[in-house]
């Protein structure tokens, strides 16, 4: 009779996964993923409960009057950028952190039931001064 299978020899350790995002786009940027997200509610985790979301709003309101809901607030995220404001009125579950992209692209951020929302930019400080002067060009 033939000889019974070997058992195969132990895998080494996979390493560690980085932590897998869901990304939520709002953009108003041209030729940018997403589009404007308008007096929306978002709910965050329930669709994927193991993984991070991410609310992205880019572009000059590409969050306007939205409310982003969690169950984890740990396992959602905002980020606000290239826009003045970029998230205009939005309420975020408390506990969800907010990353302003400048400082400017975040306009009246709270949280749902009150309060003030945390911001970002992580990893502190004010300096965003960009070394090469001149302001941006007047809007249309």
């Amino acid at each position: 009779s033939p000889p019974p299978p070997s058992p195969p020899p132990p895998s080494p350790p996979a390493p560690p996964a980085p932590p897998a995002t869901f990304p939520i786009a709002c953009s108003t940027l041209r030729n940018r993923p997403g589009r404007k997200c308008n007096s929306k509610t978002i709910r965050g985790d329930e669709s994927t409960p193991s993984i991070l979301t991410v609310l992205s709003c880019e572009g000059k309101d590409g969050c306007n009057s939205v409310k982003f809901k969690c169950r984890e607030p740990s396992r959602c995220f905002v980020r606000c950028s290239r826009g003045k404001p970029a998230c205009n009125s939005l309420e975020v579950t408390k506990g969800i952190e907010v990353l302003c992209e400048p400082r400017q692209a975040c306009n009246s951020v709270s949280y749902l039931g009150g309060g003030r929302a945390k911001l970002g930019p992580l990893g502190g400080g004010d300096n965003d001064n960009e070394p090469s002067g001149g302001g941006g060009g007047g809007g249309g």
